[in-house]
């Protein structure tokens, strides 16, 4: 068993967790309009992802909290236009962490390099590392390269590849055709808050177009998601999301969102079943670097 995964159980037995827009600022004229993924080559954006979790186990009749709270700085870089898409080079540049219960809290910050505690060990190596991701004009994620760590068998509650899943919620959300206010869309994908992984049935609205910013509403369907892997730690969840996002229709940037999730479920340790209840909020903003 990993470390990051020992934790959060010794967590669960203590307790009994902007922007320049390119041509977008022209008055809206009524016309349709088309919102992607449209960084401008060889400008530097930063998304900073603020999560806050908070899952509540209910043990005979006790509820008890368990926070992980993190905040993720990412630069984007798009280094090349391809057929529907752009390659981008993507650095995490700072990760922050706090993980505990009214008994026991771990804090992580990557610049604090000369105090990590080694259960962040894994987080530590994702900070400035470039990857390459090939993104699509829609915001699917086509193609992915050179991987941080090979977490593909781990079992760490926060891994590269889990990170790479909440960065979903800020790029998989434009519609393939133009739109206009009153239209809908519907987005699928799986993505992860903190150590929980879920699939996501997303629905957007177009609200209103001011200024060259389109005002986006959001609800959403949350399913577990399924996996062949047997673990000593899962979680069978349910629930929705709301929220409403800022996009730039210029460059597809998000300049400000904000996310809720409610969930709940039963927590499944070594074969045992907990009922248990969660939330999330998620705040995401975007801006341009240089």
């Amino acid at each position: 068993m990993r470390r990051g995964l020992l934790y959060f159980i010794l967590l669960f037995a203590v307790s009994f967790q902007s922007c320049d827009s390119g041509d977008g600022k022209n008055t809206y004229n009524g016309e349709p309009v088309l919102l992607k993924f449209n960084f401008i080559p060889g400008t530097q954006y930063q998304y900073l992802l603020d999560s806050k979790l908070a899952v509540e186990p209910e043990v005979n009749g006790v509820t008890m909290t368990i926070n992980q709270d993190m905040k993720l700085v990412a630069s984007y870089v798009v280094n090349s236009t391809v057929n529907n898409g752009k390659q981008v080079s993507i650095t995490y540049d700072r990760i922050t962490m706090k993980s505990g219960n009214s008994m026991l809290t771990k804090e992580f910050d990557s610049d604090d390099t000369a105090n990590v505690d080694p259960i962040f060990l894994n987080v530590k190596d994702m900070v400035h590392k470039p990857f390459n991701m090939t993104i699509a004009d829609n915001g699917d994620v086509i193609a992915f390269e050179q991987p941080l760590i090979d977490d593909s068998s781990s079992t760490d509650p926060m891994t590269d590849s889990s990170i790479r899943k909440m960065m979903t919620q800020s790029l998989n959300i434009y519609p393939s055709v133009a739109v206009k206010p009153g239209d809908t869309w519907t987005k699928t994908f799986t993505s992860s808050i903190g150590f929980i992984n879920m699939n996501l049935a997303n629905s957007y609205k177009l609200v209103s177009i001011n200024n060259g910013m389109a005002h986006i509403e959001l609800s959403s369907k949350i399913t577990p998601e399924l996996s062949s892997n047997v673990q000593e730690l899962s979680m069978d969840i349910t629930g929705v999301q709301t929220g409403t996002l800022e996009v730039e229709i210029g460059t597809g940037l998000i300049t400000d969102a904000k996310i809720t999730q409610q969930m709940k479920g039963k927590l499944n340790m070594g074969g045992n079943e907990v009922p248990m209840n969660a939330k999330a909020e998620i705040h995401i903003t975007g801006s341009r670097v240089k």
